[in-house]
């Protein structure tokens, strides 16, 4: 859930007040470490009375989880996430990794472990310090074909030929000042890719939008003729053979 800056303050539930202070998210309970009073605070937000009062969970984080958390989660604290430190205060970053990771027992222990320090990273990212952590022996991403990963690329699409032809513009969240993911291969200055599959580039002049043309007239709608079947998309006029009952009507 994210919420606009202009509800800080104004709003209640599950996920706190939004004024960016943790202590006081749990405003009608004062013992916060009681599991009871949280569960009694989880169920005052309960939407639909037929819902079963949550129940107080199994904790499954024994001796041996613990410490796998604790040694997997220190990447937090050590030289990796260094630089970052004294922008985005780590110890509650790292306190909520080793809970998480410890107890968590849904989609596997790596997923849990990956998005608690990946949380971490995005504040860096959001402060302007960008922390390249990942590895292929910890929680590695794959990216697609001309794609390659990278721990801070901006939000906003990639602008290609197609994009500028279809004079398409996007509503980027200026508030992210980057996010870590996937971004095609660097081209030489000057050129750009044809279209989102980032297999194509070509000169940035070439990307002018130009209407299909027959002879000296524009064709901006589909054409019929000599058997085949023709459409204007994106300046390319692209056509292709109409099935065999055609070449009787020519004969």
């Amino acid at each position: 859930i994210k919420v606009d800056t202009q509800w800080g303050k104004n709003v209640l539930g599950l996920c706190g007040n939004y004024n960016h202070f943790k202590e006081d998210d749990i405003q009608l309970y004062d013992v916060r470490n009681n599991d009871d009073t949280l569960l009694a605070f989880i169920d005052l937000w309960r939407t639909n009375d037929e819902c079963q009062s949550t129940k107080s969970s199994v904790n499954t984080c024994d001796g041996g989880r613990r410490r796998w958390a604790k040694t997997s989660c220190d990447i937090l604290l050590g030289p990796t996430f260094a630089t970052c430190h004294q922008k985005v205060h780590v110890k509650s970053y790292y306190e909520a990794c080793v809970m998480d990771s410890c107890k968590c027992d849904l989609g596997g222990d790596c997923e849990c472990l990956c998005t608690a320090i990946s949380t971490y990273a995005q504040m860096c990212n959001n402060f302007g310090v960008p922390v390249n952590w990942r590895s292929q022996e910890l929680c590695p991403i794959q990216c697609p074909r001309n794609t390659e990963y990278m721990p801070c690329i901006s939000p906003c699409p990639l602008t290609t030929c197609e994009t500028i032809r279809r004079n398409v513009t996007f509503n980027c969240d200026e508030e992210v000042f980057c996010t870590e993911g996937c971004r095609p291969k660097a081209l030489p200055q000057g050129m750009i890719y044809t279209d989102a599959s980032y297999e194509k580039y070509v000169y940035n002049n070439d990307c002018e939008q130009k209407p299909c043309k027959e002879g000296s007239i524009n064709l901006k709608e589909i054409s019929k003729g000599r058997c085949l079947f023709c459409t204007c998309t994106s300046g390319e006029r692209n056509c292709v053979p109409i099935p065999l009952p055609c070449d009787n009507e020519t004969k």
